[in-house]
């Protein structure tokens, strides 16, 4: 049988204990394009974009998630040929998602994308984002 759609939804409170790593790399995937697959055509979005709301059941309830370019969605796409394939991360609390969707649109992708400049302000986020 044929894949239809392949739909990736994360969620992490904080910085799920991992430290500035995940901070920076978060940082730089808002200066990413981000590709996914509708309905077999490749579309290009904004990081940190289309809000969706997701139920992940009676622990977590309905949280936030946006999209991001994860390298899951081509992986997806290419072993299982899904129609569509969408790859979404939020965490908590939402504020942070506001940060980072404003940071995706206001912050010039190249110093996104530039290591050195994502692991200044990672190193500085965990205290807060803990």
């Amino acid at each position: 049988d044929d894949v239809e759609y392949v739909l990736y939804y994360y969620f992490c409170a904080g910085s799920g204990g991992v430290g500035n790593t995940i901070l920076a790399t978060s940082y730089m995937l808002c200066g990413e394009e981000v590709v996914i697959w509708d309905k077999g055509k490749e579309v290009r979005c904004s990081p940190a974009s289309q809000r969706k709301v997701v139920d992940f059941g009676k622990k977590l309830g309905k949280k936030e998630v946006f999209l991001y370019n994860l390298p899951e969605t081509a992986s997806a796409r290419q072993v299982f040929g899904a129609e569509t394939v969408k790859s979404r991360f939020g965490t908590s609390p939402g504020i942070w998602n506001l940060a980072m969707s404003l940071m995706a649109a206001v912050v010039p992708r190249d110093v996104l994308l530039n290591r050195e400049v994502a692991g200044t302000p990672a190193a500085g986020t965990p205290p807060v984002v803990r």
